[in-house]
């Protein structure tokens, strides 16, 4: 079992800075989670780490699926992108069903 600090950060019923364990599925959700919503280059040690925005461009969902192997590769995974409505609103469902 390795604990890594919970993201967003937060206290557990204790007082303490929360943890997850890295191994179990809400670490690896939480791990998926990051990949996501940090965009490439925002990290300075690893700059390509993350997914481009796809405000302007749309997401496909193969990159998706390609980028959260690479930086996730314990993350087994339901992914589902569907089509922009016409207010460009693109659902997208990301599911951890396991890890390796």
């Amino acid at each position: 079992m390795a604990d890594q600090l919970a993201w967003p950060m937060r206290l557990d019923h204790t007082g303490r800075i929360a943890t997850v364990d890295r191994d179990s599925i809400p670490g690896t959700a939480q791990a998926v989670r990051l990949t996501v919503v940090t965009d490439p280059g925002e990290r300075t040690v690893s700059p390509t780490f993350g997914t481009p925005d796809p405000t302007y461009s749309g997401l496909d969902e193969t990159e998706l699926r390609s980028r959260i192997r690479r930086w996730v590769p314990r993350a087994l995974l339901d992914v589902t992108v569907g089509q922009a409505d016409g207010h460009g609103i693109q659902p997208v469902r990301i599911v951890v069903t396991g890890v390796r």
